[in-house]
């Protein structure tokens, strides 16, 4: 069995740990590392400008440069060339892709053209609900293809599940997120703790308004805030985030790589997370992995994991988050059982290892391709 990973944003980090992602990203390179270490090969395909710097790579293929040819005409015949040739040419059974919309259901007709299997990933709720039909008919209608003609859809939370069983059936899987790095033992008291941490590309979803309201609202905490700026960025976020910066209570730290991002976490009282909306955060397991708790919204609550297990705690407005922090950062005993939380529950729901056979045995069974 070999499964390819389209992901230009994985191959990005690969080449450059700085390089701005999502979580759909980090997913691929530890669903790759998971895979291999129980035997099953992989490949990360995708689009980069810098060819010469991956010949060493086994399990990597550049199939297109990007930055090659006339700009608005080398999606035709630079990108759409170079991805059909190489998913032809590439031996995989499988195709699998982490953010649905209309790039994915083209994907997924190429995977079926060259006799593969399509796996589409939902990335977030909106892809689960509908939403996405405010993008437009000729977005909504490959967003489609990209599910109807998916092999397998993994769902990353029950709303997720719930919504896309009830059109998909059988093919529709609930699979937990994978975490590629290490559960530290001994995290650090609450006392050596120093601030509040935000994690996040700045654009629309990750809701700069309500965070940029939260930090003028608390004077007398800090917030380190890691993030780079997103192409599509709205002018509402972009105000937001300009109104940010001239407050004397945050440091804005950029871009950030995975491993300085475990570091900054270390030392936070909670991870922020302010979004509209979220499938199932990268961000809350690399907090949980150091004993980290996440403060979040409702709906961002992926299961209700966060308080069922008490990893954390849910807020509706600005001043419900001043007051439920003060509540924990202030009690030892509480804070210290938060940390404990949160490291067992890594241990005992996303171990690599386990998360990579889970993910294995959604491929037993086969379909027609074409169901």
């Amino acid at each position: 069995m070999k499964i390819l990973f389209f992901d230009n944003d994985a191959i990005g980090l690969i080449h450059n740990p700085l390089n701005p992602s999502g979580g759909a990203a980090k997913q691929v390179l530890a669903w790759s590392k998971g895979l291999e270490r129980i035997g099953i090969d992989t490949i990360i395909a995708g689009g980069h400008s810098e060819m010469d710097f991956f010949k060493d790579y086994a399990n990597v293929k550049i199939l297109y440069d990007p930055e090659k040819g006339i700009p608005k005409l080398r999606y035709l015949y630079i990108k759409l060339p170079g991805i059909i040739i190489g998913l032809f040419r590439i031996k995989s059974e499988y195709i699998y892709y982490g953010i649905p919309g209309a790039f994915a259901g083209l994907l997924a007709l190429i995977s079926k053209l060259s006799g593969k299997y399509f796996v589409l990933r939902v990335s977030s709720n909106v892809f689960a609900d509908g939403r996405y039909k405010e993008d437009g008919i000729v977005n909504y209608y490959f967003s489609e293809l990209g599910f109807r003609l998916a092999y397998r859809i993994i769902c990353q939370n029950n709303y997720q599940y719930d919504h896309l069983k009830k059109r998909f059936h059988s093919k529709v899987y609930k699979l937990k997120n994978p975490f590629g790095g290490d559960i530290i033992s001994h995290p650090l008291s609450e006392e050596k703790r120093k601030y509040i941490m935000w994690i996040g590309r700045f654009r629309y979803p990750k809701n700069l308004p309500l965070l940029y309201e939260i930090v003028k609202n608390m004077p007398d905490f800090q917030f380190t805030v890691a993030g780079g700026m997103s192409k599509n960025i709205d002018g509402e976020s972009r105000i937001a985030l300009e109104n940010l910066t001239r407050l004397p209570n945050v440091t804005m730290m950029g871009n950030v790589d995975s491993d300085s991002i475990l570091s900054l976490l270390k030392e936070a009282y909670v991870l922020l997370n302010t979004s509209h909306y979220e499938g199932f955060s990268n961000t809350f397991l690399e907090a949980f992995s150091v004993g980290t708790p996440v403060c979040t919204l409702p709906q961002n609550d992926p299961d209700g994991i966060i308080q069922s297990y008490s990893l954390g705690f849910i807020y509706k407005d600005k001043f419900e988050v001043k007051k439920k922090l003060n509540d924990i950062v202030y009690n030892k005993e509480c804070y210290n059982k938060f940390t404990e939380n949160c490291l067992e529950y890594m241990k005992n729901n996303h171990d690599l290892i386990k998360q990579s056979r889970e993910f294995i045995n959604i491929f037993n069974n086969h379909v027609d391709i074409t169901r």
